[in-house]
């Protein structure tokens, strides 16, 4: 099991990587937008995120229709590869996918 998942049933701001809180896509994107108090300052690389999303920050509006597509993992699940891989095995190979397809447009560029 995800270590992102386990304790979900007691930590409702969590949802796999996309939870709520910071360390998580959803909070720190949030926190880059709106600058709450936190035990840290938002980092560049989700400043860089809102920056490309929103025209605005206060109110928030997106420069485009953004889209989020959640998809159940099971064990036996392939990634798009063929092969049988973890959730952050596949995270990756959608991550190097979208990469190559959309280079000037991805967000989640592993390292940055």
């Amino acid at each position: 099991m995800s270590r992102n998942i386990a304790k979900i049933r007691r930590n409702p701001d969590k949802f796999a990587r996309w939870g709520y809180g910071l360390d998580y896509h959803l909070g720190d994107l949030s926190h880059a937008l709106f600058g709450f108090s936190a035990y840290r300052k938002p980092t560049k690389k989700y400043q860089r995120w809102a920056a490309a999303l929103f025209t605005t920050f206060d109110p928030p509006v997106l420069k485009a229709p953004v889209t989020l597509v959640l998809l159940p993992w099971y064990e036996q699940s392939r990634g798009p590869s063929g092969f049988l891989t973890s959730v952050a095995s596949v995270e990756k190979e959608v991550i190097a996918l979208a990469g190559a397809l959309y280079p000037d447009a991805l967000l989640n560029v592993d390292g940055r």
